[in-house]
């Protein structure tokens, strides 16, 4: 084999391999409302699918000091969930289920209390698999 033929036949996988990476997008709050299909509440690679973490691939992520507790789910399926921050989830409509290969709850408590809670309201799923 050419070396230029064993070049290009790398440079091909590669470009492949990336494609499958997923994206890590970031909540922001930025937008109207407080829902988890909202794009401009996330920040993340532009061109994105949708501009919100929704495919398997996909990582979300909710920071410390992050704005607006509330997050509004419909049914997604993501790569890893990442909650650095108090946060509420409730059910946009009808019964909504996020599922994550990975779920992660840390961070700094909220001012005067000493632990950081995730609630997950009636109708709204998290799941792992």
């Amino acid at each position: 084999m050419k070396l230029r033929h064993w070049i290009a036949g790398v440079l091909i996988f590669a470009g492949a391999g990336a494609v499958c990476l997923g994206a890590l997008f970031t909540w922001t709050a930025g937008g109207a409302d407080d829902d988890w299909d909202t794009a401009a509440n996330w920040s993340g690679p532009p061109g994105g699918q949708h501009g919100w973490p929704c495919t398997g691939n996909d990582d979300a992520l909710f920071p410390a000091g992050a704005e607006g507790p509330y997050v509004g789910l419909i049914t997604e399926q993501i790569d890893d969930l990442t909650i650095n921050s108090s946060r509420d989830f409730y059910s946009v409509g009808g019964t909504a289920t996020l599922t994550a290969d990975s779920l992660t709850i840390a961070g700094p408590a909220p001012s005067g209390a000493s632990y950081t809670t995730v609630t997950v309201f009636e109708n709204a799923t998290i799941k792992t698999q």
